[in-house]
């Protein structure tokens, strides 16, 4: 230090035994900020570093719990489909609750760990394309299941007193083929089986029976349950009233052969006594969308006209 002072300080005396003392000021000032600026530089090896930037890191994915939204199926009375006492409206199930394991992320694939690093030393895994699906031959549609299990209802069907109890087939004629009152159609499900029957044209109904339509030509009965059925006499005669008591629907079950063929039997005078009820308009518009689904054995309602019940 004093090898670079001791020459100015030097100069300076000669400058000032010479009158140039303004020059002499000027390098007196240079000798004092001399060691001021070297001092500054030599007490610190480095620069000082810049303020640290905070940085704001990522939520992790698993640090909130994810929401999920299921779609619940609507069973209230106001918003079901069709009629409310239809006894062809089978509700839907309600929805399993999430289960925790389902709102879990997926883990990620390809070589990556959490936080997106790659494991020391390894480098990430390499995905090969998919090679593109080799269209095959057009499939036939597959053949629905035939359920292995038939219906079964028993009624009550009397005027005075109580009549007895006995099992009926499909298509059932009540009051006979000549002047048809009722037909039994079949079974559906809804809140439970239903024994499903078609009025005839001169017949109406009241009781516990739900109605597929305005004018209830089909209605359904639940085991226990009772409809009164009124029919007015073809000649004008004093109508007659009958009642008609479900005393069991049921499932039954069987083996595939033998399920088969009970679904297939039909009363023998049934496909008349239709053919018949379907030459009136108003029982032919009531029975249209009815559909007999032989491989469940149960009726459901088709938007396709079709005489499918026969």
């Amino acid at each position: 230090m004093n090898t670079l002072i001791d020459p100015l300080k030097r100069i300076a005396r000669d400058l000032v035994d010479k009158k140039l003392w303004p020059v002499a000021v000027l390098l007196l000032a240079a000798i004092v900020a001399v060691p001021v600026m070297i001092g500054g530089g030599s007490s610190s090896e480095e620069a000082p570093a810049p303020a640290a930037v905070a940085a704001v890191a990522p939520a992790a994915t698993g640090s909130k719990s994810l929401v999920t939204v299921v779609d619940q199926a609507v069973t209230g009375k106001e918003a079901r489909p069709g009629r409310v006492d239809d006894p062809f409206y089978d509700p839907p199930d309600p929805p399993e609750p999430a289960s925790s394991s389902d709102a879990a992320p997926a883990a990620s694939t390809g070589g990556a760990t959490t936080g997106g690093a790659t494991p020391s030393g390894d480098a990430p895994a390499q995905t090969s394309p998919a090679s593109p699906a080799t269209p095959g031959s057009p499939t036939t549609p597959a053949e629905p299941v035939a359920s292995s299990t038939y219906y079964s209802t028993v009624v009550r069907w009397y005027s005075g007193a109580v009549g007895k109890a006995h099992p009926i087939r499909r298509l059932t004629p009540f009051g006979g083929l000549a002047e048809t009152t009722a037909l039994y159609l079949g079974v559906t499900k809804s809140n439970g089986n239903h024994a499903i029957f078609l009025l005839g044209p001169n017949a109406t109904s009241a009781g516990e029976a739900k109605c597929s339509d305005d004018a209830c030509r089909v209605f359904g009965l639940k085991s226990g349950q009772t409809q009164v059925v009124t029919v007015r006499a073809a000649d004008g005669g004093a109508a007659r009233a009958y009642k008609l008591e479900v005393v069991r629907v049921s499932s039954v079950p069987a083996n595939a052969a033998i399920a088969r063929k009970m679904r297939a039997r039909v009363h023998a005078d049934g496909r008349d006594a239709m053919r018949k009820l379907w030459q009136d308009a108003a029982t032919a518009e009531a029975l249209r969308p009815i559909q007999y689904d032989r491989y469940t054995g149960l009726l459901v309602k088709s938007a396709t006209e079709t005489r499918a019940t026969r």
